[in-house]
């Protein structure tokens, strides 16, 4: 103790002996140890792992490359979902290992306001895919217990053709678009996606954020509309004909007057209106 505080305190003992105060404030006490902050509360990354052919791959191996969390692995689940949970880089960076594919890595991303991460990566089959560029005939049939739609539209032919879609990733082959003609059909609805893997291969039959892909002016007032998907395997090449089952809708949609097609055919009073949801209608594609 120095000479200065050794004084301060043998005045203040005195004082307090006497039943004195001074008239000064007295000496501020301690403060109170701060508490160190709380660790930051953990983040759920999710994700998903699909194939070039829009399916889910199950048993895939994520692991995570970077941050606190470097080196933590989890398998995705049999619809292709997979889950991390605590502290993570923005952005983090996975890797991606199924037998059978080609080896991925792709960036989780904050999901917003939420706080959490995710993900989504489409696998590359090892395996060349199925050659389907060419000219076809594309047939939509529909299940016949649609009776609400009129006989003569229960069949639908059109020319189709297949090519790649411009500015695709992944093999050549594996992302395709069907578009059709021949008939009156609407701008942008008048083709669809299709996605290979190895010899998988899925027609996704919708447009943007409709559930329909592809919508027939038959007349005035008068729509056709499809929406679905079918799934094939294909052993080997060259494609002559697929025959499948159509998941998904048929519309048949007739108006008072000739307005413009609306999604479930409300832009206008109705003549008549028939939805028919089915996984028994066919799709058809022979090569010409």
């Amino acid at each position: 103790m120095n000479i200065q505080r050794a004084i301060v305190v043998v005045a203040f003992a005195f004082l307090t002996a006497c039943g004195s105060h001074p008239e000064s404030s007295p000496l501020p006490s301690t403060p109170s140890p701060v508490p160190p902050p709380s660790p930051p509360p953990d983040q759920i990354l999710n994700g998903y792992a699909y194939n070039t052919a829009f399916r889910p791959v199950a048993g895939a191996t994520v692991t995570v490359l970077d941050g606190a969390q470097a080196g933590a692995t989890t398998t995705s689940n049999e619809v292709g979902k997979f889950a991390f949970t605590g502290a993570f880089a923005v952005p983090t960076t996975l890797k991606i290992v199924k037998d059978g594919y080609i080896t991925a890595t792709v960036t989780a991303r904050s999901n917003g306001s939420s706080g959490g991460m995710w993900a989504y990566v489409m696998l590359d089959s090892v395996a060349r895919p199925v050659d389907l560029v060419g000219d076809y005939t594309l047939t939509i049939v529909a299940d016949s217990a649609c009776t609400g739609i009129p006989n003569e539209l229960q069949t639908r032919n059109w020319p189709a053709s297949i090519g790649i879609t411009s500015g695709s990733n992944g093999q050549p082959g594996t992302s395709l678009t069907l578009a059709v003609s021949g008939g009156s059909f609407l701008a942008n609805q008048d083709r669809f996606s299709i996605g290979v893997s190895g010899g998988d291969v899925t027609f996704s039959v919708y447009s943007g954020e409709e559930e329909v892909g592809l919508v027939e002016k038959i007349a005035a007032g008068t729509f056709l509309a499809i929406g679905g998907s079918s799934l094939v395997s294909i052993d080997s090449g060259p494609v002559a004909k697929i025959s499948a089952p159509f998941w998904g809708a048929i519309d048949y949609c007739a108006l008072q007057s000739d307005t413009g097609w609306n999604y479930q055919c409300n832009s206008g009073p109705q003549t008549a209106y028939a939805h028919c949801e089915s996984t028994q209608h066919q799709m058809i594609l022979t090569r010409r």
